[in-house]
């Protein structure tokens, strides 16, 4: 969690509120026990309509006590979401219940707060973006208590503000955020950087993935292994954090990995895009969601956007502080740092070769021959065809390409009416070799140098590097 604000409790003192609320002198009688929820929204609406206004001063003349006790701090996204959803039952357990929900900066009428809804496996929360949370006690009336809720401008944080009219635990946020820690709905769940539960394609596993067996036991030892032995990891003094980097060409499997870990390990899922890692603040975030969900597999695709060589690179703050992440500053234990890169050469070298940040590299290349093969056999169902010819034309090409020409070659099939009593394409020499002539106009990102024109008749001055 980020603070800009230590938690703390800041006792105001009764002023005159007369310059605060000038619009309704009924409100300057009325005690926080004898108060609605309307008078309470009231109060904090005509405050707020105050050129000098001072909401510590409107809340203690309002409540009509010569003190009120008052906890703040700040939150990040995530947190916010987390604390939303445990808010009900944190405070049942502290014996209040929720009586109504205001924006007191609505136009110019009393109105709900602002909510944002959000469906978390079939559940839906609501989540406050700005507003008072009011609650009352379940066993003595004359306790209440408001949560102040307002969003930073970029929505990346948010400001908490409890006020209430007795003496209370000073650690109420900080015990509310234990809670939260205690019991978050999102451990044992997949989600993306931003809190969303992952829509995972469950039929993509290990089985999907042609790649030489040792490269996939190193992959599988280093991850699903890891969190089936910690507690023997543990006791023989190994360090229960791991970092992993996936390196090669484009279109040989690295995300289809990434993916298939995700559906079969029993652990937390954090699946992280470029998109979520903008800012220093988000690897913070992405690292604190990370070790709160422990254990946890944390994916990072395309790691080197913000990894890039300080030697050719003018620097990012980023950089620095995944280095601190990975280096441990934070507990780390039960977190997995499997990262993505197509351009292993461009990462930092603090960052690539060293054991305790990524503990291991494993290069995925582009298919040899034999796994061509394999490739061919298992996207066309073992089909009638020539596969070492075949294996042999698409030499240099990624499993992407491959698995392109063989839906190409089905499609080729299907419209000329060549499908057997299973309604299943009958695919042959002949429409895998009009797919891959078909498939040089595609655009290829692979470097010219690995498509030999000669092969298959790519024209070279279309392919980009």
């Amino acid at each position: 969690m980020t603070k800009l604000k230590q938690e703390r409790g800041i006792p105001m003192e009764r002023k005159n509120q007369k310059s605060f609320i000038t619009t309704d002198d009924r409100l300057d009688k009325i005690k926080l026990e004898d108060a609605s929820v309307r008078d309470v929204a009231e109060a904090f609406y005509y405050g707020n309509d105050s050129y000098n206004y001072n909401l510590d001063v409107l809340v203690s003349g309002f409540f009509n006590k010569s003190s009120i006790n008052k906890y703040e701090t700040n939150f990040s996204k995530y947190k916010h979401t987390v604390l939303q959803i445990t808010m009900p039952d944190f405070l049942a357990s502290l014996g209040f219940q929720k009586t109504g929900e205001y924006n007191p900066s609505h136009g110019n009428k009393i109105a709900k707060a602002t909510k944002e809804s959000k469906d978390i496996e079939g559940i839906i929360y609501q989540f406050y973006d700005k507003g008072l949370i009011l609650y009352n006690h379940t066993q003595d009336k004359n306790r209440k208590l408001i949560i102040e809720i307002s969003s930073w401008y970029d929505k990346t944080g948010y400001d908490y503000s409890i006020y209430c009219n007795y003496d209370i635990d000073n650690n109420i946020l900080l015990n509310w955020e234990n809670y939260t820690k205690a019991n978050n709905p999102y451990r044992g769940k997949k989600i993306d950087g931003s809190g969303e539960i992952l829509k995972l394609n469950e039929n993509i596993s290990f089985d999907s993935i042609v790649l030489p067996d040792k490269m996939l036991k190193i992959i599988k030892d280093n991850t699903l292994k890891f969190f089936g032995t910690t507690a023997l990891l543990s006791q023989n003094n190994v360090n229960l954090k791991r970092g992993i980097i996936l390196s090669g060409p484009p279109g040989n499997g690295k995300t289809m990995i990434c993916k298939a870990l995700a559906n079969e390990v029993n652990v937390s899922v954090l699946y992280v895009l470029p998109s979520n890692l903008q800012q220093t603040t988000d690897v913070n975030r992405i690292y604190e969601m990370a070790i709160e969900l422990s254990p946890c597999l944390l994916i990072i695709e395309d790691i080197d956007f913000m990894t890039m060589d300080r030697d050719n690179f003018s620097g990012d703050g980023r950089l620095i502080e995944l280095m601190n992440k990975l280096d441990g500053i934070e507990e780390m234990n039960g977190v997995i740092t499997l990262a993505t890169t197509n351009l292993v050469d461009k990462v930092e070298t603090a960052i690539k070769n060293r054991p305790g940040r990524f503990d291991r590299v494993i290069n995925i290349p582009l298919p040899d021959i034999d796994l061509r093969i394999e490739m061919f056999k298992k996207f066309l169902n073992n089909a009638d065809v020539d596969y070492e010819v075949v294996a042999e034309k698409a030499e240099k090409l990624s499993g992407a390409y491959i698995k392109e020409i063989c839906q190409t070659a089905k499609l080729l099939a299907i419209v000329n009416g060549d499908i057997d009593s299973n309604n299943l394409a009958i695919v042959n020499d002949d429409y895998l070799l009009e797919a891959i002539t078909e498939m040089s106009d595609k655009d290829f990102s692979q470097a010219k140098k690995y498509i030999p024109k000669n092969k298959i008749g790519f024209e070279v001055s279309r392919i980009e590097r």
